[in-house]
């Protein structure tokens, strides 16, 4: 289920447990019945009317996008078949990624890498094959797992120098950004085992909270979203290295 659904699905369950008809909606939203089903089952519901209904129904907006914001990530694990496909294809997880993770529109994807509509339909044809996607007429698709989904490939050989091989280029990428487009952080300084583990968690859950922020800004945020790559990365040892007798 998507976010738009999820949202759908959360004001359906209020106007159950309120007993809060279509009919009392369309009434005080001055619209016909018929207009009320349709806006539910397609999900076309502007942020002022979101409001408007909330208003009704007597929950938060706050409240509504948390259903979103709290709403766990599915962690998945390629099968041996899906494994084996992407190490020996990796253009294919790359695509995989672009999908899921960045939800780009194949129309997007084809300008940003020059892609012809005969090689998005193989790209499309074979995350069906993998049983990834549900692809339908007009090279429509849908995920056969929903979303949110956070993809976990670590300690599957193959993928750990893939992950490796990612990271050094995203690295080099963020040096070789301008700082207006970039930020990086580099330190070093000593704590406790404890507050070491505790700054670990931190930065997990900070990465989480923009992650599900992110969820719900798709929904209901600007037009405009940017992309955001984030590493975060911890080291027990010094980054600090080169120093040789003289």
């Amino acid at each position: 289920m998507d976010n738009t659904g999820l949202i759908i699905e959360v004001i359906k369950q209020a106007l159950k447990k309120r007993k809060v008809t279509y009919c009392n909606l369309a009434e005080h939203l001055d619209l016909s019945e018929a207009a009320i089903k349709k806006m539910f089952k397609t999900g076309d519901m502007s942020l002022s009317r979101l409001i408007k209904i909330c208003e009704i129904i007597q929950i938060s907006i706050d409240s509504l996008f948390d259903s979103i914001k709290n709403r766990p990530m599915k962690r998945i694990r390629f099968n041996p078949k899906q494994t084996d496909f992407f190490l020996k294809h990796p253009h294919f997880f790359y695509f995989y990624l672009k999908l899921i993770y960045e939800e780009e529109s194949t129309e997007t994807l084809a300008k940003e890498f020059n892609l012809t509509k005969e090689s998005i339909w193989k790209y499309l044809k074979a995350l069906d094959d993998l049983d990834l996607i549900k692809l339908s007429a007009n090279d429509k698709y849908s995920y056969t797992r929903g979303a949110p989904i956070f993809v976990d490939t670590k300690g599957i050989a193959g993928f750990d120098d893939l992950r490796k091989k990612n990271i050094i280029n995203f690295i080099k990428t963020i040096i070789d950004e301008s700082e207006s487009k970039s930020h990086i952080r580099l330190s070093s300084f000593k704590l406790s085992r404890e507050k070491i583990d505790e700054l670990t968690s931190e930065l997990d859950q900070l990465f989480i909270k923009y992650k599900k922020i992110s969820e719900v800004e798709k929904v209901y945020g600007p037009s405009n979203l940017n992309i955001v790559s984030l590493l975060t990365g911890l080291s027990k040892s010094s980054f600090i290295k080169g120093i040789k007798n003289i």
